[in-house]
């Protein structure tokens, strides 16, 4: 799942009207693309069926952490950990 940051059209609406306040060029807004072709949304589908498919949580994965963990193996930086979390939630994530 992707999140991604979108502004509303009150915002924009907000935004276009200040920047025609200063003076500032505003571009047009274009409206949403047609729909997909048929053969696009039947891949979709397909795709979707195969997430559905899949397990939640895959065990084997976490049977590995699980053992790293437990044999010392797995080191972790709190510092690097909040870093992380807090450049993710501003947006700076690349």
């Amino acid at each position: 799942m992707e999140i991604t940051r979108q502004l509303t059209s009150a915002s924009l609406a907000a935004s276009e009207s200040a920047k025609t306040a200063r003076g500032e060029r505003v571009s047009p807004v274009t409206e949403p693309s047609a729909p997909a072709p048929v053969n696009d949304s039947l891949r979709l589908d397909e795709m979707q069926e195969t997430l559905r498919a899949m397990p939640d949580v895959d065990q084997n994965r976490v049977a590995e952490i699980r053992r790293a963990l437990l044999n010392g193996e797995l080191s972790s930086d709190t510092s690097v950990l909040a870093t992380s979390i807090l450049s993710y939630h501003r947006g700076n994530d690349a």
